[in-house]
């Protein structure tokens, strides 16, 4: 495993687990806003990216995410991961995805609550459980699941995880990672603590 992916090795697999969990809900035409490497793109045969122009990347269609270059009622799915926390109007762009979603679609979406300030300047937003509901009944999206992605362990987990990754060897790292994850799975213990929020929600 490269030491880019070692780095983000427990945030990947937590998120990858609940993707997998929501994915038979993700059907017909599917928007990616914010793609960046295009990770799940493998996973859908009618797939569009999206995301700002200037990157290393490019995506295949380079766009604002609060100026979707679509039509209305234009796809039956989206993904939004982790993009709401880097935008300067995570309401603006929600008004967008509700706009292009046909009506019965699913957005699929997931964003932080506590978390280490990354891609500066370009990280405004931290959300609670409270805040995602409200952004979605304001724009006409009816929420279906709504869960926390991991607690104050799992963050705790992953940061010790990455610190690590620089200074010990790929198998060091498999071990302690595995650890990692059974000390993360304490969170089950904790409820007040969030490290951040997977959602899905309807159009109606």
């Amino acid at each position: 495993m490269a030491q880019a992916e070692r780095r983000h090795y427990l945030p990947k697999r937590i998120c990858e687990k609940f993707f997998l969990k929501s994915l038979p809900y993700l059907e017909g035409k599917v928007l990616d806003v914010g793609c960046g490497s295009q990770p799940y793109k493998e996973y859908f045969s009618d797939y569009v990216g999206v995301d700002m122009p200037g990157l290393t990347k490019r995506p295949p269609i380079e766009a604002d995410a609060k100026h979707l270059p679509f039509k209305n009622a234009s796809f039956d799915s989206i993904l939004c991961l982790e993009v709401l926390e880097h935008v300067d109007s995570p309401s603006k762009v929600m008004r967008e995805m509700a706009r292009v979603l046909k009506k019965g679609g699913v957005l699929y979406l997931t964003v932080p609550m506590y978390w280490y300030v990354h891609y500066a300047p370009f990280d405004f937003w931290r959300f609670t459980c409270y805040s995602l509901l409200a952004l979605c009944q304001n724009h006409g999206l009816v929420v279906e699941y709504l869960n926390r992605t991991g607690g104050l362990n799992y963050f705790i987990a992953c940061r010790i995880s990455e610190s690590l990754h620089v200074r010990l060897p790929a198998w060091v790292m498999k071990v302690i990672d595995r650890l990692l994850i059974l000390y993360a799975r304490l969170d089950k213990y904790n409820y007040r603590d969030a490290a951040g929020w997977v959602l899905r929600a309807r159009r109606v």
